[in-house]
């Protein structure tokens, strides 16, 4: 569990934001691969650096083997979600043979974040890092868990995390809310893995430590 500060960077037409786990341009939310994510954080985190190709891959992948292809690939699915040109880029630079370099005008600033739990969600847009205490899940924006979907409710569970772990329960929704597609009536323990149904639409909790250091396919 962690507290502190987190940084948020802000470049060309961009916001990143470490503490939510987004990136948004001009206020729109981008939708980056966990892996792609983790490589434009890296790279703007060392900003102005020439960065082997083998350490990025240590940063990105850990102990999982990968090649050069895989590192390529999500260069430039981030290339491409960035509006970067290899021919001609103002944000990311290739440095043939070499690595890679964030060549784009950054600015930083930091901000007291509150404690994390070491657990997070995955939705289909972002990552996000759950706190301790009470997270709710809703169509509404003023769920710190946004899902924007017709079979989700305003106000439709509730997640509770505490030093011994984590719990999900409905919030009398309308279309229900489910873990392993088991409907829940009542304070549902979660672990690691589990998958969770919000009406219709999927999200997964998973703890943040095991993520990162888990084997995933190359792309």
């Amino acid at each position: 569990m962690t507290d502190g500060t987190e940084a948020s960077y802000t470049f060309d037409q961009f916001e990143l934001d470490c503490a939510s786990g987004e990136v948004r341009r001009e206020g729109s939310l981008l939708a980056l691969r966990p892996k792609v994510y983790a490589l434009l954080v890296y790279l703007v985190s060392h900003r102005g650096r020439l960065i082997p190709k083998d350490e990025l891959i240590r940063a990105i992948w850990g102990e999982v083997s990968v090649s050069d292809g895989s590192l390529n690939r999500a260069i430039a699915e981030l290339r491409s979600a960035l509006g970067d040109e290899s021919a001609d880029p103002h944000l990311i630079e290739t440095v043939p043979r070499r690595g890679y370099k964030f060549i784009g005008k950054v600015a930083e600033s930091k901000r007291s974040v509150e404690r994390t739990s070491g657990f997070i969600l995955i939705t289909a847009e972002r990552t996000i890092p759950l706190p301790l205490g009470e997270t709710i899940i809703g169509r509404t924006p003023e769920c710190r868990v946004q899902i924007i979907g017709p079979s989700v409710s305003r106000r439709h569970a509730r997640i509770v995390v505490s030093e011994q772990g984590a719990a999900i329960e409905d919030l009398q929704s309308l279309n229900g809310t489910y873990v392993e597609d088991q409907k829940i009536d009542q304070s549902t323990p979660l672990k690691h893995g589990d998958q969770i149904r919000i009406g219709k639409e999927r999200v997964r909790f998973l703890s943040d430590a095991t993520f990162r250091a888990r084997t995933e396919p190359a792309f």
